[in-house]
């Protein structure tokens, strides 16, 4: 969709700390030791997992991508729990950093089973509409798969894509739906 399947299992894996990201700075590397993240690597990120959201729920899975997902997720737990301790963050900034984990957590999980991409994004498109997400025009490209997504989305969705598009569009942070 938006990388082939080899790009994206090597940006997820990057970020997962498995390897070298572009520009030699993945948002695992930013964390620690902690020198600020960038919206845009979050970003990268989430593109790079709906790329590959269809692999990881097929039958036969690619173990280190799946094992890049939950890496990820694993670290960011215990890194953002070192941060708070040491008084490195804000709690704005740790519970942003959180959710992202919260975010690739979710998405992965249901890719496995496998839910709809709707239903795996449901975390992330909730945090771009929230007032985590400080930069949600980051995220303008997604606009186009946000309005695939309301025509099917379900009652629990469809608020969380009304107001993570409008946030979007509005080029400034929303307000918590």
């Amino acid at each position: 969709m938006f990388y082939s399947f080899a790009d994206a299992k090597r940006i997820v894996q990057a970020h997962a700390g498995h390897g070298v990201a572009e520009g030699g700075r993945s948002i695992i590397d930013q964390v620690r030791p902690y020198s600020g993240v960038e919206e845009s690597d979050f970003h990268e990120l989430m593109l790079a997992l709906i790329s590959v959201h269809d692999a990881l729920g097929a039958e036969r899975i690619d173990r280190e991508l799946a094992l890049a997902c939950w890496d990820f997720s694993r670290r960011m737990g215990w890194i953002v729990k070192t941060l708070q301790a040491n008084k490195v963050v804000t709690p704005q900034k740790a519970e942003t950093l959180t959710t992202w984990g919260n975010c690739v957590e979710s998405f992965c999980i249901g890719s496995l089973y496998p839910w709809g991409l709707g239903a795996c994004l449901m975390n992330f498109i909730e945090y771009v509409g929230s007032d985590l997400c400080e930069q949600p025009v980051t995220y303008r490209d997604l606009l186009p798969l946000f309005d695939e997504l309301l025509v099917e989305a379900n009652f629990e969705l469809e608020p969380l894509l009304h107001t993570a598009i409008a946030a979007i569009q509005k080029d400034r942070p929303a307000t918590q739906p």
